[in-house]
């Protein structure tokens, strides 16, 4: 038996898959391995398929981790369980019926007893299995949780985003009374009132923001989307739910605001861009390159020097997904010219034989990229800068640069440039030509500031 990875062997002339079940777990999984095998004596194919069944245990331990110590989610588990086991066996009614009895024995013993004695979890599971040839919703209506590891299992999260969404569903089980509801439970009652509850939510005293409770329904909102596609339900219960973006609750205003011209001349004053080129290449480029090309941090920090290029007599950036990048939307896929300072320094990166931009970014715990440097960022224009305002991040480049465009050029080449899309196929990737980007991007002017 020869291990090639983690989980696949070679069985005489075949692969197989197979994966020790943790110990706390072999008693909801009921073995102690799991095996399967992939049907192939051809190694690459044999791989191929070791990523799909790879995904399906781990979605299978990590309900079984759910099962544990979620009622709601062991009950699921039970049902879905007997009713696979049931479709392989004839039916028969004696042993139907004597396990009802069975599980009615129990259920009335425990009754008999003051505050009884089965723990909720088995107390579910029993109610469940009575019900398992009656509720025919169980088969096709997880918890919650469940929806989003089968979500994840597909979607394949980020590890932060995936946090987040699990924070936001504890947080609407909480309000619906702590229970894992069934996805068909679930009803647009139930999330106006989570709506209502995260506007009145407070952090550190204060309400969180419109933008924020936005964020979090849309959360819920995207799992149960996925859940109507999926067909476990007929009808998003978030469906047109939402909150207007705009003023906080607590009449303060929120969202990011540009920079303004004093603030620019203290964040490119000359001492701090010595500073800043002191500490990294990133602390002294990505400013320079959120002001001069509207890009967001994250398409930044994530280049290539390969991105770098010329086509047409124009240097420019390109933002593309492939190799490990992501891009935020199909209308960030784009091109920006680039002025002549920042192509020196790409060619240094490029004789020393660097594949990244910046590679002193490092990505945090969840795997962001750009996380480290925008908190790094965030303390910087505070201290060294001045600039206290919490609505002025790195962001409020994007924002200025966006502005300014505004007022000398067109709604389709800022558009172009900042990866906006108002849906028009000719505003998609490369639909506008470079040398009237290039045109465009001279129009730009800070004043007061020399960026060449």
């Amino acid at each position: 038996m020869l291990l090639l990875m983690s989980g696949l062997v070679r069985r005489g002339g075949m692969f197989v898959y197979r994966r020790r079940v943790p110990h706390r777990l072999r008693s909801i999984i009921g073995t102690h391995e799991v095996k399967r095998t992939l049907g192939t004596s051809d190694l690459n194919v044999a791989k191929r398929r070791w990523q799909a069944v790879h995904a399906e245990v781990e979605r299978l331990f990590t309900e079984a981790a759910k099962t544990i110590s979620n009622p709601s989610v062991a009950a699921f588990k039970a049902v879905e369980e007997w009713r696979q086991w049931a479709a392989s066996r004839p039916y028969d009614q004696e042993n139907e019926e004597a396990a009802d009895l069975g599980i009615i024995g129990m259920l009335e013993r425990d009754a008999r007893v003051e505050d009884g004695k089965l723990e909720p979890t088995k107390r579910a599971v029993l109610l469940a299995l009575l019900k398992r040839s009656t509720d025919s919703a169980v088969e096709n209506s997880p918890p919650l949780s469940v929806l989003l590891d089968r979500y994840d299992s597909e979607r394949k999260l980020p590890p932060k985003t995936k946090q987040e969404w699990q924070r936001v569903l504890a947080r609407f089980t909480e309000h619906v009374g702590g229970v894992d509801l069934p996805v068909q439970a679930i009803t647009s009652a139930h999330v106006r009132g989570f709506k209502a509850y995260l506007l009145t939510y407070t952090v550190n005293g204060r309400v969180i923001s419109g933008t924020t409770v936005k964020k979090l329904l849309g959360a819920l909102s995207t799992i149960l989307a996925w859940a109507k596609r999926e067909q476990y339900i007929t009808a998003n219960p978030a469906e047109g739910i939402t909150v207007a973006r705009g003023g906080r609750t607590d009449g303060q205003m929120e969202g990011r605001l540009p920079y303004s011209v004093d603030d620019l001349r203290a964040i490119f004053a000359p001492e701090r861009q010595q500073e800043r080129r002191a500490i990294s290449d990133a602390a002294y480029w990505i400013p320079w390159l959120a002001l001069t090309t509207g890009a967001r941090l994250e398409e930044l920090g994530q280049l290539r020097v390969s991105d770098v290029r010329q086509e047409e007599g124009v240097d420019f950036l390109a933002i593309e997904p492939g190799d490990g990048k992501r891009v935020k939307t199909k209308s960030s896929r784009r091109r920006i010219p680039l002025s002549l300072g920042f192509l020196d320094f790409v060619q240094r990166q490029r004789n020393s034989g660097q594949v990244r931009l910046f590679p002193e970014l490092k990505p945090d715990r969840f795997g962001k990229l750009t996380a480290v440097f925008s908190k790094w960022y965030g303390r910087y224009a505070r201290q060294a800068c001045g600039i206290s305002d919490p609505r002025k991040t790195l962001h409020s480049f994007r924002h200025l640069f966006k502005q300014i465009a505004r007022g000398v050029m067109s709604e389709e080449l800022h558009d172009a440039l900042t990866g906006h899309s108002n849906g028009s196929v000719g505003r998609t990737y490369g639909g506008v030509p470079l040398k009237a980007l290039a045109e465009s991007m001279a129009k730009v002017r800070y004043a007061g500031l020399d960026l060449k």
